[in-house]
């Protein structure tokens, strides 16, 4: 894993709602960089082979493609965002589980839904919608 993102939406008592993001990208460092507790499923851009641009580029590349997915949204709805998500998803498929209070979830990712909620097919079968969660690996 070499990023994260965390959102949480802001009802503000009515329109138009906010989506507060924080995103998270390691962009250099190697495992002994980590803390021991993580290293062995903590990586960076640069040690997985990948260009590690720098704190400025990575944060401008972000904002843009971040702003054209924006405008995609506003314009045609949640569909191609779905759509895209759904392309790049890496874990379709496996099995994950969302740690909760007095337990987790357990189920292989089926996809997203229209609303964006984590589609989930848990061992006894049918599905789960999940609304929010830390998704860790089966």
């Amino acid at each position: 894993k070499v990023g994260g993102i965390l959102c949480e939406f802001e009802p503000r008592g009515g329109p138009p709602p906010a989506v507060v993001v924080g995103v998270g990208v390691n962009l250099r460092g190697g495992a002994g960089d980590f803390p021991p507790e993580i290293r062995s499923r903590a990586g960076s851009l640069e040690s997985e082979g990948g260009r590690a641009p720098g704190p400025q580029e990575a944060l401008e590349r972000l904002l843009e493609r971040l702003g054209s997915w924006c405008k995609i949204m506003l314009s045609e709805g949640f569909s191609p965002v779905r759509r895209r998500w759904l392309e790049l998803c890496d874990n379709l498929g496996e099995e994950v589980r969302l740690p909760r209070e007095g337990g987790e979830i357990i189920g292989r990712v089926a996809g997203i839904d229209e609303r964006g909620r984590l589609l989930l097919t848990p061992p006894e079968g049918g599905e789960i919608a999940v609304e929010a969660g830390e998704v860790v690996e089966g």
